[in-house]
């Protein structure tokens, strides 16, 4: 059995006059998170309306995990405010039994997932707008899916709400595999733990985050604090040391430096043993490594909030 949940080959969509897809190539690995990350209108929503069959493409196939039922969640969730949560999800349950006939998911068991046990007897129009995101992501699990699919599930939340829709995300991957769009790169440093960067309808970069961030970094970035550096030391250290200064803070008492070398390997031990024949005190020493924020301005150039 294939380890992929999700596989999309040479996909492409075209609108009158513009091209929304060109082709886009990636796959989602079976019980991981895999974040969609690109700016608004980089082509996150039209390709996932084309993995769930709600957009036809142009070209190109999507293959889905034998015999695996997708769970949707689109951005703005379609939900009848005048229906109490737990009419809304027997709603959607009578249409699931429409087409599905087995091995449909207990209400009472999603109410729990979701925490809305508390609620379930509300109309949906009187919740808060995290508990109606909740609710949606409790729709998506009444044809017990083997495959979640959330469009910026935490888009226009508020912090505590955010934290708590994060956590039910976590939650969900023991048991399904999650693929989720975000154009919040500090959501998707929390979650995923593989991503595929999209910008202007093309994939630039996807795979496991720590296998991105190591080709994007390329050689060593270090960042470096000392006492009592003399100015003539600092003009040798690249040459001594085959790194490049690519930022510098001054202070009364320390000077912080960062450092990318200009050739592979582990430089640390050459920086320090540098430093301390020309009798400055290294405060500390660390290796910097790129969060996904970092990494979506190296590939895409596209400076992000």
């Amino acid at each position: 059995m294939s380890d992929m949940a999700i596989t999309i080959e040479h996909i492409s969509k075209e609108y009158p006059g513009r091209r929304a897809l060109v082709d886009v190539n990636f796959s989602v690995k079976r019980g991981r998170i895999h974040g969609f990350l690109g700016p608004n209108g980089a082509g996150k929503s039209t390709t996932m309306k084309i993995i769930t069959g709600v957009l036809r493409p142009n070209g190109g196939s999507v293959k889905i995990m034998e015999g695996a039922r997708i769970g949707y969640l689109p951005e703005t969730p379609p939900l009848y405010g005048n229906m109490t949560v737990i009419n809304y999800l027997n709603f959607v349950q009578q249409l699931y039994t429409l087409k599905v006939k087995k091995n449909l998911r207990p209400i009472d068991e999603i109410l729990n997932k979701c925490g809305l046990i508390d609620v379930k007897s509300r109309l949906i129009r009187n919740l808060s707008k995290g508990y109606k995101q909740r609710v949606g992501i409790a729709s998506t699990l009444v044809s017990n899916p083997e495959i979640i699919i959330l469009d910026e599930p935490t888009v226009g939340l508020d912090p505590k709400a955010i934290l708590e829709i994060r956590d039910l995300i976590k939650e969900l991957s023991r048991e399904h595999t999650v693929l989720l769009s975000t154009h919040q790169l500090h959501e998707a440093n929390l979650l995923c733990e593989d991503i595929t960067i999209i910008n202007k309808g093309e994939i630039l970069m996807t795979g496991a985050v720590e296998e991105i961030r190591s080709k994007i970094s390329g050689t060593q970035q270090l960042e470096i604090e000392v006492e009592g550096l003399k100015e003539e030391s600092l003009s040798k250290l690249e040459a001594s040391c085959s790194v490049e200064i690519s930022n510098r803070i001054e202070s009364d008492r320390s000077i912080k430096l960062t450092l990318k070398a200009k050739e592979g390997g582990d430089h640390r031990a050459k920086i320090s043993q540098f430093f301390s024949s020309e009798g400055a005190i290294v405060i500390s020493l660390s290796e910097r490594t790129l969060d996904l924020e970092g990494i979506f301005k190296e590939v895409t150039g596209v400076r992000h909030a």
